[in-house]
């Protein structure tokens, strides 16, 4: 698994930037993933202590993941500011069944603030949420 750390312009003070925490590669089965979502947690934790940002992305897009329920850990933000996950193909499926049962027909992107593309997580996140 591999990741990448990106932070968006927030304009001349730096007052509404968004931390973009990527995470690519394969998420492994069951409790095998179980040290996946604990690094997946450490990462978003420890860039969230270190680079001020006003919004979090947790983009997800191109991670596989087929099931294990320690993947809602690493999905959960550290502190209270305002979150949205991006998903892709080779882990919306997924997701979705564990979020809404496995009989699901519902779509991950149903889950309040879950997006299938960064610029719309983005958009969201950019929302008046006072």
């Amino acid at each position: 698994m591999a990741y990448e750390i990106h932070l968006t312009d927030g304009g001349p003070y730096k007052s509404n930037r968004s931390l973009i925490v990527s995470f690519s590669g394969r998420y492994r089965d069951g409790s095998a993933g179980d040290p996946n979502a604990a690094f997946m947690k450490g990462i978003v934790g420890l860039a969230s202590g270190i680079w001020w940002h006003k919004s979090l992305v947790i983009d997800i897009s191109k991670l596989s993941y087929e099931w294990g329920d320690m993947i809602e850990v690493a999905l959960d933000p550290p502190g209270s500011r305002p979150i949205a996950i991006v998903v892709g193909s080779a882990c919306a499926g997924a997701l979705a069944t564990l979020w809404f049962g496995l009989d699901t027909e519902r779509q991950a992107t149903e889950q309040p603030g879950v997006f299938d593309q960064l610029d719309a997580a983005l958009a969201y996140l950019k929302q008046d949420r006072t």
